[in-house]
């Protein structure tokens, strides 16, 4: 039986869907980023590409230069500031 909770899936990028789907809600409680309608993907991507993917804003780079690569660990860490800080807030009476 396969558990996505432990298997530490990076991202998903779906070819056709929508972030209403079934496996887009499960992946998103698992805090796994997904990116939808990304057409042509499974021949865009090839194996061992290095991919960034951000779910919140549905990019997707594949092979970045290293530009690239810091400026998405900047994105990614404004986000998790983001996130803790609304974390806080809901904790609030």
């Amino acid at each position: 039986m396969f558990e996505a909770k432990n298997s530490k899936i990076p991202g998903i990028i779906v070819q056709k869907g929508t972030p209403n789907s079934h496996s887009a809600i499960i992946a998103k409680s698992l805090d796994i980023p997904v990116v939808f309608n990304l057409k042509n993907a499974l021949e865009q991507i090839k194996e061992n590409d290095f991919v960034i993917l951000n779910g919140n804003t549905g990019t997707v780079i594949i092979n970045p230069n290293e530009e690239k690569i810091a400026g998405f660990k900047k994105t990614k860490e404004s986000e998790k500031k983001i996130q803790l800080k609304k974390i806080k807030l809901a904790k609030l009476p």
